[in-house]
Formats: C-alpha cells, sequence, structure tokens
C-alpha cells in the first residue's frame, strides 16, 4: 500500500501528517478568528495577537489511532464539526464550574463550634468519671443499686441469691475503705462480745438485758454527699428478712440478704449465721449501734452488725468468713426513696477480738 490515499477528485490526502498538513477546503472553522474558540481564562491581549498560537493549539490535535503507524483515513467535514462542537461543549462545563472558596474564611465559624463542642465533650467526660469513681453511676451491674426496704409493699422481699456476684470493689478486708454512693466505709474490726440494750426514750441501759457473746463486725461511715443527710445503718436493713405469716423466721434457712457465712480453709460451703434478730417495734436499742442515725453532708458515725448467738467456736484460725450485709448509700432525688446496696467484708477468724464479757 502506497504511503497516501486519494479522494474521489484525486487530490491526494495529506491526513496522516496531521491536521495542519491539509486542512479541508469545506471546513466551516475558521482558525483566524479565535474568538469562537471558549477560553477558561481570557487573554489580556487583543485577539490578533493570539491568533497564531490559538491556530497552532487547534492545529496539534491530531487524531489518535491504535496503531500510529498506520496511515489515517481522511475525516468528513460534519465528523471534525461534531469533534470541534464536543471541545467547545467540554470547555463551556468547565467555565461553569465555580472555584473553592477560601477556606480560610469558611473554617471560622465551624472552628467555633468545634471548640465548643470540644470543651462540652471534655466535661461531659469528666462528670462520667465523677459518677464512675463515686459509685453514682448505675446500670453497670444490676447489684450496685437496689431498693431500700422501706418503700417494699407488706411481706414482699426482693432476694439477691447467696451466689450472686456482686459488682466490682464491693468487697472489703478489715482496715479497707470504700465508697459506695454518697457513703465511704471503713471496715474497722472484729469482736466477740454480749449484746447491751438501752431505752430508746431515756438512753438509759438495761442492766438486766444482755445476750451472750455475739461478732460484731464494726464499721465506720460517713456521708460523702455534698447536700442530703441519710442514715446510712439501722436495726432495720440488719434484720431484714422474709416473714412467714405472722412469724418471723429464725432458722437459717431464712430469705434474708444480709447473712455471715463461716467456713473452713480450703472447703466448700459452710456455716451460714444469720444476723441478730431485733424487732424493729421493740422499745430498746442496741448500745453504741446508733441505729437510724441521721448523719449530715460531712458527718460520720461509728456502728456495728451483730450475729446471732448461734455463732460457732472460732478459735481455729484457718477459719474464712464472709460478712454480707445491706447498707444505705444514698438518696434518689427524684423519688426521695433512700437506695440501697451489698458490700461483703472478708476476715479470718484469728481477726476476732475477744472482748469477753464486758
Amino acid at each position: 500500500m502506497s504511503g497516501t490515499n486519494s479522494d474521489s477528485d484525486g487530490a491526494p490526502d495529506f491526513s496522516f501528517l496531521g491536521d495542519d498538513a491539509a486542512p479541508d477546503a469545506d471546513s466551516s472553522f475558521d482558525f483566524t478568528q479565535p474568538a469562537e474558540i471558549n477560553h477558561k481564562h481570557p487573554p489580556a491581549e487583543s485577539p490578533e495577537s493570539k491568533s497564531k498560537p490559538e491556530t497552532q493549539k487547534l492545529a496539534s490535535r491530531a487524531p489518535v489511532t491504535k496503531n500510529p503507524a498506520a496511515p489515517v483515513p481522511a475525516r468528513s467535514t460534519s465528523a471534525r464539526k461534531k469533534r470541534e462542537q464536543k471541545s467547545a461543549a467540554d470547555d463551556s462545563q468547565s467555565e461553569n464550574v465555580q472555584p473553592s472558596p477560601n477556606l480560610a474564611d469558611a473554617d471560622s465559624v465551624p472552628r467555633k463550634t468545634f471548640n465548643m463542642l470540644l470543651a462540652y465533650a471534655a466535661a461531659l467526660t469528666l462528670f462520667f468519671v465523677f459518677l464512675l469513681l463515686t459509685g453514682r453511676l448505675s446500670g453497670a451491674h444490676q447489684l450496685e443499686s437496689l431498693p431500700d426496704i422501706r418503700p417494699l409493699q407488706k411481706d414482699e422481699f426482693q432476694l439477691v441469691p447467696e451466689s450472686a456476684s456482686l459488682p466490682r470493689n464491693h468487697s472489703l478486708q478489715i482496715g479497707e475503705s470504700q465508697r459506695f454512693g454518697d457513703v465511704i466505709v471503713t471496715a474497722e474490726r472484729i469482736t466477740l462480745e454480749p449484746l447491751h440494750f438501752e431505752h430508746m426514750t431515756t438512753g438509759k441501759e438495761a442492766t438486766d438485758m444482755m445476750t451472750t457473746p455475739v461478732l460484731k463486725l464494726w464499721l465506720r461511715m460517713e456521708n460523702a454527699s455534698p447536700d442530703v443527710a441519710f442514715p446510712p445503718w439501722d436495726i432495720g436493713l440488719m434484720c431484714h428478712r422474709s416473714q412467714r405469716g405472722t412469724e418471723i423466721s429464725t432458722d437459717e434457712n431464712s430469705v434474708t440478704n444480709s447473712w455471715l457465712m463461716i467456713s473452713d480453709n480450703g472447703q466448700d460451703g459452710g456455716k451460714k449465721v444469720l444476723n441478730f434478730l431485733h424487732p424493729r417495734e421493740s422499745s430498746f436499742n442496741l448500745v453504741d449501734q446508733n441505729s437510724g442515725k441521721v448523719i449530715a453532708p460531712g458527718e460520720s458515725l461509728t456502728t456495728y452488725v451483730a450475729s446471732s448467738s448461734s455463732v460457732p467456736e472460732l478459735t481455729n484460725s484457718s477459719r474464712n468468713c464472709t460478712w454480707r450485709i445491706q447498707i444505705r448509700k444514698g438518696v434518689n432525688q427524684s423519688s426521695g426513696h433512700a437506695v440501697t446496696t451489698l458490700v461483703d467484708f472478708s476476715f479470718t477468724s484469728d481477726q476476732v477480738v475477744d472482748v469477753g464479757g464486758a
């Protein structure tokens, strides 16, 4: 095949050299009039001074073929017009694209909003940390916050199984302190001694009333609330248990949430000892228990929980003991009812101080 092709009139075809080699005679585009070309940024110079470079720019648009070495067939005038019209349309669309706004100006208001949101998030985080540290954030564990015994209906009892695991940090050793809600509890000591009674109204001790030696877990409770006064401990919490008809059960199978478990080291199970049963309707209080004493914010009291007199002999130092009690940790401000929780106090029999008949 020769290097040139011929049109119907016999004239040689120079299209393989590029569009600037042989422009069509019938073309309706006049390359000497660059004003018809769409520019993104019109030049500052006159059309006459820019006509030649623009003409070269358009003329340099050679068709792209799969085989550059092969001759390029001649294109019709209509095809050239379509190609030029498509290029003009593309340039027109490019002109309609708006430039990006100044980021420095647009960012001034969002940056203020971002700083406000950042400060709010930091304050909210600190608030939740405060709730976690003070034990006020409930919902993490179902036994973290329990209802008080007074809102319950008559003969109603909400039992927590003995095998239930308490929330984290709800187990203390003798000498340790922990905050639960609005009360700070310190386990001070364990004693073995009789219980004494005093008249509720006069405060005079009843010398003819005394029990056999029982275990006493002495606790110091401090009100950590900034504005609420409440009684963290009373005889009702110590003696709360199920009722069978009109008779309060006293056997070891009673339904209760507060008990003392004594077991030999390395053995499962053990002997469950109930708390001392002292009816709330009694005209006498337990000496030094401070039952139901309301303490204001920042105040504290010393109290104790007493076991029943059926406590076994604790001379064996290998005995492990766990005393689970239900304490009052604050007041729900929306309902006005007190909120309680459960705490396990662990000790060994060699930590018990035998006070004797004092």
